[in-house]
């Protein structure tokens, strides 16, 4: 019987070969908080899709479900499994606009109905394959409300229905489903191998083995079987195609069988502590190696046999039974593409009462002072790999709190950024994406979070869950900013204004939610002064940058009204006077902000005096201001029922003052 080596679903890798996360955390020791280095998270997405385009092989029937696509609505893709339904959904997507072919993803929300994440001309991405049947039936009634949405905003979205589930599907959207099938095996792995780097001729892919291979392989396989012909060329130069080819499917088809017979061979603890170490380790020190291994007997209750350390076998007698190479720096390889990751499948498959243990593991290996910066770094993804990959979400989620708790001196846990290397792997995985936005909701609202989980939380809702879902990190952005403190709120408020500012349909999602909840508690502890700051930020102030539409929309502009109104009324200028000062500044070339400072303090005296003694101040700085000053007073005259004459109303205020 074929053992194939299993590969993680989403942007985790198993073991060797490179891997890109994008993102890179470091920790301010001075501040105590995380900091990316890298580039802008927009862009990379962007060159994610791109790259996906340069490997995308169309599969049968895409022109049809393109063809639906010309048109506002909806498309459900079906298919088998592994014909490359998500990608060719991408890509549906991806071809529509000339913008990066940006979209977003749609998922559940506790507080976003799915046709409340529609937006003019938006584009939209829903995976529904993993979804149970319970699940897809109670979603259809929501598919007509987000049906009509797409429609009224001129919106498009493309939906992955799940294969085994597909005859539940209402007959109202029958018109609406596109089959596709399999891509041709070859013409796909062909284009991975160009956008690898990976030189070939046509006849090199005629080998026997590989036929059966391209005619049934999952798209996913075929990627994997690109990337292991690129290791295996990186390894042996002096090598061609074939010989590079031949590694990959050996490798991907023995692997398995090979790890088994050495597991069954080695029944000494010791010998596959080492196996398991070394896999986890690859690329490391092999001192680290051996404590590696050590700590693992530990963690699973091995007792020593008591045999002098002198009388055991030397480590290096130890790495070579097992069948590791040690090179001139003292770190560690297997001498067999891909072994390591073979290595990491057998254990996690065949020692299931072990993945409590690896969990322990690894939180103590990287606390392993052998190990630098980049061998952390490494670990945490190929943990990550397989803890998802056996449906384990809560083991990532468990090191992401303990690696954000403080040391016992006190200070920040120098593993914060490990924290938020796993939690950004979790929120990228295809399978279990949406178990950590869930927990990430779960943290925002709990008011006991310790400081540093969530300021971990803030900054990975800011640089990973916005870019692709940019509705839930705005959701808990919000409750971070409410229910923080210091530090941590200063942050959420800070990512908060960042989201809104560069995406105009978050910024009125944000004055409709602080506009819908002014008799909650949270509008006179927090949501008052995150409203003000909203209100001075540039999109509203800023005479270059500002976005003069926002103030012609009636909805915005009633929500301006109501949330002025309530800064306004009860409070004193020290809280509101520098916002509105700002506005002040903004009326200079559009009166239309004079209009909504005074429409929502209409019928409150003391708000419209206040208003009027901020006015003049402010133009006693600047004698151009005047005109805006008494341009502010007359529409508070007619506010209060009188028409004063023009040369007169500065006057007479003041003898009311």
């Amino acid at each position: 019987m074929t053992t194939w080596i299993e590969t993680a679903t989403g942007p985790v890798t198993a073991g060797s070969g490179d891997q890109t996360n994008h993102i890179n955390y470091y920790l301010d020791r001075e501040s105590g908080r995380l900091t990316r280095q890298g580039r802008d998270l927009m862009l990379v997405a962007e060159d994610d899709l791109r790259r996906l385009a340069q490997r995308f092989v169309p599969p049968r029937d895409f022109g049809a479900a393109t063809e639906r696509l010309t048109r506002p609505g909806m498309v459900l893709l079906t298919g088998d499994p592994g014909t490359g339904r998500r990608a060719a959904a991408k890509m549906l997507l991806h071809d529509l606009g000339p913008d990066g072919g940006r979209f977003e993803e749609l998922h559940d929300d506790p507080e976003i109905s799915l046709s409340a994440q529609i937006a003019a001309g938006g584009r939209y991405l829903l995976d529904l394959a993993a979804t149970d049947e319970a699940r897809f039936r109670s979603v259809q009634p929501e598919l007509g409300s987000v049906r009509a949405a797409l429609e009224q905003h001129e919106a498009r979205l493309v939906a992955v229905l799940p294969r085994h589930h597909e005859h539940l599907l209402r007959d109202e959207f029958g018109d609406l489903v596109v089959g596709i099938g399999r891509p041709n095996g070859s013409r796909v792995l062909k284009q991975h191998l160009r956008a690898d780097g990976i030189d070939f001729r046509e006849g090199d892919l005629g080998m026997p083995e590989l036929a059966d291979y391209l005619a049934s392989a999952a798209m996913r396989e075929l990627r994997e079987l690109s990337r292991l012909t690129r290791l295996a060329s990186e390894a042996d130069r002096g090598g061609g195609f074939s010989s590079w080819l031949t590694q990959a499917i050996n490798a991907r088809k023995e692997r398995g069988a090979e790890v088994a017979a050495r597991v069954r061979d080695k029944r000494d603890a010791w010998s596959r502590a080492l196996l398991l170490s070394t896999a986890m380790l690859t690329g490391c020190r092999s001192d680290a190696v051996f404590h590696a291994a050590t700590l693992l007997l530990s963690v699973v209750g091995h007792t020593p046999d008591g045999t002098p350390a002198l009388e055991q076998a030397d480590l290096a007698e130890r790495l070579t039974d097992i069948g590791v190479g040690v090179d001139r720096d003292q770190r560690v390889r297997f001498d067999t593409l891909a072994y390591d990751e073979a290595v990491l499948t057998h254990f996690w498959n065949n020692f299931p009462d072990l993945r409590l243990s690896y969990r322990t593991w690894i939180d103590k290996l990287v606390r392993l002072r052998l190990l630098g910066e980049a061998d952390r770094g490494a670990l945490v993804p190929r943990f990550a790999a397989h803890a998802l990959r056996v449906g384990r979400p809560d083991d990532l989620v468990h090191l992401v709190e303990r690696w954000a708790e403080r040391t016992e001196s006190g200070r920040p846990s120098p593993h914060l950024p490990l924290a938020a290397e796993a939690l950004t792997l979790g929120l990228r995985h295809e399978e279990h994406g949406g178990h950590f936005r869930s927990q990430i909701y779960s943290w925002s609202r709990d008011q006991s979070l310790p400081q540093d989980l969530a300021l971990v939380v803030v900054q990975v809702c800011a640089d990973v869950l916005a870019p692709d879902h940019p509705d839930q990190a705005l959701v808990r952005l919000h409750h971070l900013a409410r229910r923080g403190r210091g530090v941590v709120r200063a942050a959420a408020r800070d990512a908060l204004l960042g989201l809104v500012e560069r995406d105009r349909r978050q910024l009125r999602r944000l004055l409709d939610r602080l506009a819908g909840e002014q008799a909650s508690p949270h509008w006179n502890g927090t949501d008052a002064g995150l409203f003000l700051e909203l209100v001075a930020s540039p999109p509203f102030t800023d005479r270059m940058r500002a976005d003069r539409r926002l103030l012609g929309d009636t909805t915005v502009r009633a929500q301006l009204v109501k949330g002025w109104g309530s800064v306004l009324s009860g409070r004193g200028r020290d809280v509101w006077g520098d916002g509105a000062r700002a506005w002040l500044d903004s009326s200079v070339s559009d009166a239309r902000p004079l209009d909504i400072l005074v429409e929502a303090s209409r019928d409150d005296g003391d708000a419209l005096g206040g208003l009027y003694v901020t006015a003049r101040d402010w133009a006693h700085e600047d004698p151009a201001r005047a005109a805006t000053r008494d341009s502010l007073l007359r529409r508070i005259d007619r506010a209060q029922g009188f028409e004063a004459d023009e040369s007169t109303t500065e006057g007479s205020q003041e003898m009311q003052r």
